[in-house]
């Protein structure tokens, strides 16, 4: 006696089945479903869609993986390099640093010059024999200016600012001036330091 499909009775519409019924068609039965009864067309689908289906999960697994694997992998390497100095040549600054240099500190001798990398920023400072320095951003733009021995090339200090000190401080000099998001700071020969806004007015005296 041959043996005979099992049959399937009082087979409920449940949430089962319905996840069956949209996946038939992917996983024909190989003999041909029309001759079988509904609920067993959707059990043979579950079951050929559930061996395929965790196969598909960890591939998704794997692909939001590896981005992560990446950035994790890569997190020694770059944590390494934050806050390491490194002397660097006048030809390894930015052209607008060189630039700088060559028209402002000219009479200077440069006594060395340091890239100090940080997690996203890299700044230059040139120091010279006379213990002055110079601090550049990436992009070879002075930030700050500290001249111990001396002044500061009028040409770094705005026009604006340069008239207000010859008004009220005629016979100090600038001796530091520090380029800010919110405008300049200066320090005079006195001790003096003031701060001025963006449309270079005086915000604050401090001594």
């Amino acid at each position: 006696m041959s043996a005979s499909l099992p049959i399937v009775r009082d087979f409920a519409p449940t949430e089962m089945t319905q996840r069956c019924n949209r996946n038939v068609t992917p996983f024909p039965w190989p003999f041909g479903t029309k001759a079988l009864p509904l609920p067993l067309q959707c059990w043979i689908a579950c079951e050929k869609y559930d061996e395929v289906l965790p196969l598909k999960r960890e591939k998704m697994k794997m692909r939001i993986k590896t981005p992560f694997l990446t950035v994790i992998l890569a997190l020694p390497v770059m944590v390494s390099c934050i806050g390491k100095d490194r002397v660097i040549d006048v030809a390894a600054l930015p052209a607008t640093a060189q630039r700088l240099l060559s028209s402002e500190f000219s009479a200077k001798q440069i006594s060395f010059i340091k890239a100090e990398r940080d997690f996203l920023t890299l700044d230059y400072d040139v120091v010279f024999s006379d213990g002055s320095a110079i601090e550049f951003n990436s992009k070879g733009q002075w930030e700050e200016v500290n001249c111990r021995l001396g002044d500061v090339p009028p040409g770094l200090v705005p026009e604006a600012i340069s008239q207000y000190l010859a008004a009220n401080y005629p016979s100090e000099h600038i001796q530091q001036i520090e380029r800010q998001r919110r405008g300049y700071e200066v320090k005079l020969t006195n001790g003096l330091e003031l701060e001025f806004d963006k449309q270079l007015r005086l915000r604050d005296v401090d001594d």
